[in-house]
């Protein structure tokens, strides 16, 4: 999985997916930015939101060797 990065006015999200010596390493970070928003901000910040669940959602698939 290729690494993700989303930033904007409403925060920043990050997500990497390493394998190295049979170990998988999960890297997410969520930041969030105070403040108020107008209502006209709303669906951006929805979109926002929704591509990081989206990305949060994603599965890992594990292939047998043998």
């Amino acid at each position: 999985m290729e690494p993700v990065s989303i930033q904007n006015k409403f925060g920043s999200y990050t997500l990497s997916i390493t394998t190295a010596n049979n170990i998988i390493t999960y890297k997410r970070k969520l930041i969030l930015n105070k403040g108020s928003y107008s209502k006209e901000d709303y669906e951006k910040f929805r979109n926002f939101y929704l591509s990081v669940k989206k990305h949060d959602n994603s599965k890992i698939v594990f292939n047998s060797k043998t």
